[in-house]
């Protein structure tokens, strides 16, 4: 598959923004969000009020949108009480290409690429929790790198298993399977093989749960109050519902979490770091105390649109 051709789940072109009826806008979300030179340079002509009073400059030096503090969240200077956008009633509909993209993402490997759906966004979220495992029917998929050509038939194998088996039981047996491929890969394996035997390692992952809590308390960059509250509630052992999910919508985040990260392994060079990444993602997020949904974006918001976390994350399993 070509990489201007990317593979995306089902579900990703049922996805349409919900504006002033979203519960948890992106616009509220804390992020610095950029404004592309493009697009700021159609609104300068297009003689937007106070444009250029309504940016500032970001840490890394990327022109963005000042936010004001309202009703105890930082929200984008353009959002109204409504929940809809004044920009883009200015401009006649035209936003720029950080607003337009999200809640999307882009995956691009060597020979192809993936797209998906964040489930920071509520709709998204919903989307995704409704998926089953021929949401995520890939085939057709060639990779020509050598590590991805490995580990592309393992995703596509413990993908049959997050859908397939109860969600605890699947989370140990990828968790299992990733060190399995890595020491396949240790010993020289071209060509990925089936593990002789399945084991679940869901165990060890349980007794990490605090441990991994403590870490990302200590270890991110955390950017909203609400998820540093949630882990510090589960470092001190707390446990939250774990019947607030249903056993599909848990299969389901299982297999999400398989989709965006396993293929990861290439940057990190190490599969079982990745899937014991899934596997306690998996864990923590129904398992911590708070609204389980809620948790999930705030997981997505903290660790999937921060790359510096999301590496902090995965190293706790190096």
């Amino acid at each position: 598959m070509k990489a201007n051709s990317p593979f995306f789940p089902s579900y990703y072109g049922e996805f349409h923004c919900l504006a002033g009826q979203c519960e948890d806008s992106c616009c509220s979300a804390g992020w610095e969000i950029p404004l592309d030179d493009e697009s700021y340079s159609l609104y300068k002509a297009l003689n937007i009020p106070d444009i250029d009073g309504s940016l500032e400059k970001g840490e890394d030096g990327d022109r963005i949108f000042k936010t004001v503090l309202r009703d105890g969240k930082r929200r984008c200077v353009y959002l109204e009480d409504s929940g809809l956008c004044r920009l883009y009633a200015l401009s006649g509909g035209r936003l720029g290409e950080v607003c337009s993209r999200y809640p999307r993402f882009l995956e691009e490997y060597d020979g192809f690429a993936e797209a998906g759906l964040s489930v920071s966004c509520p709709e998204a979220q919903r989307l995704i929790l409704l998926a089953k495992r021929s949401s995520y029917s890939a085939l057709g998929e060639s990779p020509g790198e050598e590590l991805l050509a490995f580990i592309h038939p393992a995703r596509e194998h413990c993908l049959d298993i997050a859908f397939s088996r109860p969600g605890d039981e699947a989370a140990g047996i990828i968790y299992y399977n990733g060190i399995y491929l890595q020491d396949e890969l240790m010993r020289g394996s071209k060509e990925y093989s089936l593990p002789t035997g399945e084991r679940s390692l869901f165990g060890r992952i349980a007794s990490l749960y605090i441990g991994f809590s403590s870490y990302l308390i200590e270890s991110t960059d955390i950017l909203l109050d609400s998820w540093r509250e949630g882990l510090i509630r589960a470092s001190s052992g707390e446990l939250g519902d774990e019947n607030a999910l249903s056993d599909k919508e848990k299969r389901a985040l299982l297999g999400y979490l398989v989709y965006r990260y396993f293929l990861k392994a290439v940057n990190y060079s190490d599969i079982s770091a990745v899937c014991g990444f899934i596997a306690q993602s998996y864990h923590l997020l129904t398992r911590m105390p708070g609204d389980a949904y809620e948790n999930m974006r705030l997981f997505s918001k903290e660790l999937e649109h921060n790359r510096e976390n999301l590496d902090a994350a995965v190293g706790y399993f190096l």
